[in-house]
């Protein structure tokens, strides 16, 4: 072997068996000799005698076997490789096919090389950028080149108009460039003029951009967002860095907090001289404790270094009260728990200047006020209180409700707002028939059909969501309230998942609307069995901000004879009025003659238990679930009633005037 390839006196390079060969990748390597005995060196294993043996080798066989070597020792794609895959998705490439893309640019005879040409035909690169790379970053995108070759994945290109960088060049997500466009220019009238008032340098320097933003707020206005606070009922301006309301939702409380306690109190109680001295020690300690505080789900993102600017006063009384915050809860104190959670907020709110942001939705430009309000409170209750009307998922309109039930049939009957209906009492008997899809325990009838009279009027369409069931797997397991508490640690640990979630009263929230680059950002972050979960959280909780996660190959669009039960207690609306003659014994409903598995009496699902004769099923809960069983008989002596011919024949039962108590939002 050591003969194979000599030097002459003269400095000429002599090849024994395969002269034509190394000459052939001598001008591959465009001269490079030290490059070019490594390459031919290959052809003298037996590797590669044995797979080519009895043939004189070429240049391709060469590249070909190089090639397939590089493949096989190529690892998995790493999660900076999958953030670089998805930023060339964004390019605009020749191909869909990001993987077919990025390797037909790079290839040349079967291997990873540089053509200028077909880099830049490609898209992956523009002249600038492909000028501007580094050795080091072409080393990295050979490597990125064979994990492709060696990958079974397919990733897509992505169609976005719009794209901002950061001051690094690095790229923003576009679903919250986008999001970002349309909070700041929906009611703007002069685009530009605005741009120049924000001092927006993005829309500034890409003028071009103009006409697209325009129809991004096409047609589109802000709407103010409120919630039901979980605790106690009140409807409260929906924030995005309410600390409240995170611990609320996602806070463990039976956590063991000793640990983290003994460490507060060290650093309480050093002395104030190190304070002074010993900063960078005591910021040392800070920066551990930080860590211990996301672990336990608390944010104190960079308080180590908000210390810095803090008096030793200032920083002593946060550790009190967060101390103290800690100490009540393990200690069970739910008499002091309440007060020294709304001082910690206060306090916490203080420290890191967290100022309170506003959480607004948009919606079809329409004449009026509109609100959205996410919410577990009745529409008559909502009505009663802040004279709202629904009018669609989540979406009320503000109106003056200084009519009388009378002066609202007068308006339908006179402007026939109704086909076929010409009398009062029809009218009646159609509002009673609609009151019974909305009414809750509780409603005031009166109010019910007055609102219903509304609706008429404002040519509200009705209800006919509907609540898909979704492929996902051990979704009647999934718990939602544990994985909030988990998930919020984890957007804790990650800044791209601080951009994107929040936690509010009803749960984890986006910020903006998920697109694709959201979604395949996330699969790059999370764990398969994290994302998965996540799109579980997006299912049960039915947040309208993360819908963009449950894609239509998740949902499954007809239910089936097995689970239909599921399918109308999340869809009670799916279920026409049940009109026979009925009788009612507590839970049970008994009616001659019918033999529907299903029937709907005011808002409730009954499951038929044999003939004639139904059981109540539970009511949608907060959060949609599955595998619910069916119900059992709740009477005895079943035969009795039976016998009794059912004399009950009610639209709506057991109404009940509803307590109304005089708190008040301000709406603007």
């Amino acid at each position: 072997m050591s003969c194979e390839i000599t030097f002459t006196e003269s400095g000429k390079i002599k090849i024994k068996t395969y002269p034509e060969l190394f000459n052939e990748i001598l001008s591959y390597n465009n001269g490079d000799v030290e490059s070019s005995i490594d390459m031919y060196g290959m052809t003298l294993t037996d590797d590669f005698g044995r797979i080519f043996k009895d043939k004189k080798p070429v240049l391709d066989n060469l590249l070909s076997y190089i090639n397939n070597d590089n493949i096989d020792e190529a690892s998995s794609l790493t999660t900076k490789d999958r953030f670089e895959i998805l930023n060339f998705s964004l390019k605009n490439l020749l191909h869909n096919d990001v993987k077919k893309s990025f390797i037909d640019a790079f290839t040349i005879d079967n291997r990873f090389g540089i053509n200028r040409l077909a880099i830049l035909n490609s898209g992956i690169f523009t002249p600038s950028e492909l000028d501007s790379l580094s050795d080091e970053e072409l080393n990295n995108y050979s490597n990125l080149y064979y994990k492709l070759l060696n990958s079974e994945e397919d990733f897509t290109k992505l169609n976005y108009d719009i794209i901002e960088k950061d001051n690094n060049g690095d790229t923003i997500n576009p679903d919250l460039t986008i999001n970002r466009l349309i909070n700041d220019y929906t009611d703007s009238e002069d685009i530009l003029k605005t741009a120049y008032e924000k001092d927006d340098n993005f829309i500034l320097n890409n003028q071009e951009l103009i006409p697209l933003i325009k129809e991004l707020i096409y047609n589109t206005k802000k709407v103010i967002s409120y919630e039901t606070d979980e605790y106690n009922g009140n409807v409260v301006k929906k924030e995005q860095n309410n600390i409240i309301n995170t611990l609320e939702q996602s806070f463990d409380t039976s956590q063991n907090f000793s640990s983290i306690l003994s460490q507060i109190e060290f650093i309480k109680d050093l002395p104030a001289l190190d304070w002074i001295n010993n900063i960078e020690i005591i910021e040392k300690y800070i920066e551990n404790l930080e860590k211990q505080f996301i672990e336990i789900g608390l944010d104190f993102s960079n308080l180590s270094k908000i210390i810095l600017d803090k008096k030793p006063a200032e920083i002593q009384d946060f550790l009190d009260v967060t101390y103290n915050f800690l100490y009540d809860i393990e200690n069970k104190n739910i008499e002091s728990i309440y007060e020294t959670i709304n001082e910690f907020s206060k306090i916490y709110n203080n420290f890191f200047n967290n100022e309170i942001i506003q959480t607004t939705t948009f919606m079809d430009n329409k004449k009026g006020v509109f609100l959205n309000i996410d919410t577990n409170r009745s529409e008559s209750d909502l009505f009663q209180k802040h004279s709202v009307i629904k009018i669609e998922n989540n979406i009320y309109q503000k109106i003056k409700d200084i009519n009388s039930i009378e002066d609202l049939y007068n308006i339908i009957l006179n402007n026939k707002l109704l086909s076929q209906i010409s009398t009062i009492e029809d009218l009646e008997n159609y509002l009673l028939s609609k009151a019974s899809d909305i009414i809750r325990d509780g409603d005031d009838i009166e109010t019910v059909k007055k609102i219903i009279a509304y609706k008429v009027i404002l040519n509200v369409k009705e209800d006919n969501n509907e609540i898909p069931f979704v492929n996902y797997s051990d979704i009647s397991k999934f718990d939602p309230e544990n994985f909030i508490v988990d998930f919020n640690k984890t957007i804790l640990k990650n800044e791209k998942l601080k951009e994107i979630f929040y936690i509010s009263n009803r749960g984890i929230e986006s910020k903006f609307e998920i697109g694709d680059y959201t979604n395949q950002l996330l699969k790059n972050i999370l764990s398969d069995k994290q994302y998965n979960n996540l799109k579980k959280y997006a299912w049960v909780s039915q947040n309208d901000s993360l819908k963009g996660l449950i894609s239509e190959e998740d949902i499954l669009l007809k239910p089936t004879l097995s689970n239909l039960r599921d399918y109308y207690i999340n869809n009670p609306n799916k279920l026409d009025q049940f009109k026979n003659d009925f009788r009612r014994i507590n839970n049970t409903i008994i009616s001659e003659n019918i033999s529907e598995p299903f029937i709907k009496i005011g808002n409730d699902i009954y499951e038929m238990i044999q003939s004639g004769v139904y059981e109540k099923l539970p009511s949608k809960e907060r959060y949609l679930k599955t595998g619910y069983l069916k119900p059992k008989l709740s009477i005895d002596n079943l035969q009795d009633y039976i016998d009794i011919k059912s004399d009950v024949n009610l639209d709506i039962i057991d109404i009940k005037k509803n307590k109304i108590e005089t708190e008040e939002i301000e709406f603007c």
